[in-house]
């Protein structure tokens, strides 16, 4: 009675019970008692159950239609397949279930399969893969077997060239045939044999000391000796290696003389090539890099550009090639560390240093720096090491210096740097002998 508005509270309790207010106990409707019946046949909160006898629950009078039209699985839809015309709708969303597993089952099973066609066909690729490495790999194998051959056969045929050659001086020599050449000749013809096949370095040295016979052509092999290596920087090596077996030679047509120094008596006779050959290096470093030096007035105005770039760059390669040669003999006993120091010193000297000769006197001073830089770097020697280096970086920091200079100091800066170690080690030419690893001071 609480629940009752309080108008109706009292009234309720007056009259005939037909006539007394209540509320419906689905929706909360007040209604008088006669017309609560017919109002629980229209009340949207009444329950209801579902007409096709699912045994759904909680359905009430509002919802009935919207269960039985979408959700009831006992009313009877339309299936999707015309052919099997109308079915109950939870039969048909049990089939549906079903034929949607099985659809991926199906994919599923197809997938497994690509899957495993995918790794059979990645398999074969990584063996046919495997195959062309294999067969990449025999036919650099072949090429390199090829060269090699190649090789082989021109060293053989260049060994023959030389052997008949020599064969041939021989020849003239037991039979007394005059030569056309000068007496020079068969010195010129070891030579070229030598570059050729300069593993027969030891026989062709024996063969070249007994070809000098007299001091002129003593004389004449040390020029042909020098030139060589001017001209021809690859081989200096290798004559240097010659000049320092040669020194040792003693040749029987020069006086048996001895001289005594700090380290006992020295052979004179045994020195003669040594001190010609370096005499020789001497004057051709004393004379400079000028191209223009032996030239006359006359003649310097006759020349064009290109004949005067020409014989500056002849005179550069051969300053370069000197260099090279006397590091050689250095690394091979000839010179003492005194006279590289000494041609360092005269070489960095050059102001200023933009200047033709200066540019000159860097690049040789940087080829002869790289050749002795390793065996140069001694305790003794670090002070004058240290004084070249830093001249380096000053004309490095000097703008009008040409790039190329600069460029061929920083590298000499940075061999040092690395400990005297180049980029890449090239093997020493077949046929030299061994280099000292200490030098005396």
């Amino acid at each position: 009675m609480s629940n009752l508005p309080p108008k109706l509270q009292w009234s309720s309790l007056i009259g005939s019970p037909h006539d007394a207010i209540v509320p419906c106990v689905y929706c909360g409707k007040v209604f008088t008692r006669g017309e609560m019946e017919p109002h629980h046949a229209v009340c949207e909160m009444h329950p209801m159950e579902c007409p096709a006898q699912c045994g759904a629950q909680g359905l009430i009078r509002s919802t009935v239609e919207k269960h039985v039209t979408e959700d009831c699985p006992k009313t009877f839809v339309a299936c999707p397949c015309a052919r099997s015309g109308i079915i109950e709708r939870g039969l048909l969303r049990r089939r549906l279930e079903e034929g949607r597993i099985t659809s991926l089952e199906k994919q599923n099973l197809l997938s497994e399969e690509t899957i495993q066609q995918l790794l059979r066909n990645r398999d074969e690729d990584r063996a046919k893969v495997c195959a062309l490495e294999a067969s990449s790999a025999e036919f650099v194998r072949r090429i390199q077997q090829l060269e090699r051959a190649l090789e082989e056969a021109n060293r053989q045929q260049s060994a023959h060239i030389a052997s008949l050659r020599l064969d041939r001086i021989g020849l003239e020599r037991e039979q007394s045939i005059p030569s056309h050449t000068t007496p020079l000749g068969s010195v010129q013809v070891v030579l070229a044999v030598l570059e050729n096949a300069p593993e027969r370095f030891d026989s062709l040295s024996q063969e070249l000391a007994r070809a000098i016979t007299s001091e002129e052509i003593l004389k004449g092999t040390i020029d042909l000796v020098f030139e060589k290596s001017l001209l021809e920087p690859k081989f200096s090596q290798l004559y240097a290696n010659l000049c320092s077996r040669l020194s040792t030679y003693p040749f029987s047509f020069l006086p048996p003389e001895s001289m005594p120094t700090a380290q006992g008596v020295v052979d004179i006779k045994r020195s003669v090539f040594r001190r010609l050959l370096l005499h020789r290096c001497q004057q051709e470093f004393e004379s400079g890099c000028d191209p223009m030096r032996n030239v006359s007035e006359e003649k310097k105005a006759q020349m064009t550009d290109r004949e005067k770039d020409a014989l500056s760059l002849k005179m550069r390669n051969r300053l370069k090639g000197n260099m090279k040669l006397i590091g050689e003999l250095f690394l091979n006993g000839q010179l003492a560390a005194g006279i590289i120091h000494r041609c360092c010193i005269d070489l960095l000297k050059a102001d200023p240093p933009e200047s033709l000769v200066a540019n000159e006197n860097l690049e040789a001073v940087s080829t002869l720096l790289t050749v002795v830089g390793k065996v140069l770097e001694t305790k003794e020697s670090s002070s004058y090491m240290e004084g070249y280096m830093t001249r380096m970086q000053q004309i490095i920091d000097t703008p009008s210096v040409e790039s190329r200079i600069r460029s061929m100091l920083m590298e000499v800066i940075d061999l040092r740097r690395r400990g005297w170690q180049p980029q890449g080690d090239a093997p020493s030419p077949p046929g030299v002998i061994p280099t000292r690893s200490t030098l005396p001071m």
